[in-house]
């Protein structure tokens, strides 16, 4: 897998380091779908994987190669969301 830098990239500057790992580790778990990824990924429950996925608009039947950068770069901000008011 390689990572290109887009001429307008979905993740902020703010954003790119936890992006990059991320994308990586999904595609680690290809066959298996995003809600596994996130869960494993996170260790989250199944429902709190259910809550980041449908933050960022994402099934958690799909696979990591439907998500696009700008889906990946949800997910990060719908996890952190959901890690900041867990956290509050």
């Amino acid at each position: 897998l390689r990572i290109h830098r887009l001429s307008n990239p979905s993740a902020t500057p703010a954003e790119e380091g936890p992006f990059r790992p991320v994308v990586p580790v999904a595609f680690g778990y290809r066959r298996k779908q995003m809600g596994r990824v996130v869960r494993e990924r996170w260790s989250l429950g199944a429902a709190q994987a259910g809550a980041v996925l449908a933050s960022a608009g994402i099934d958690a039947a799909f696979r990591p190669g439907v998500i696009g950068p700008d889906g990946f770069a949800r997910l990060l901000r719908a996890r952190a969301s959901t890690a900041s008011a867990q956290s509050s």
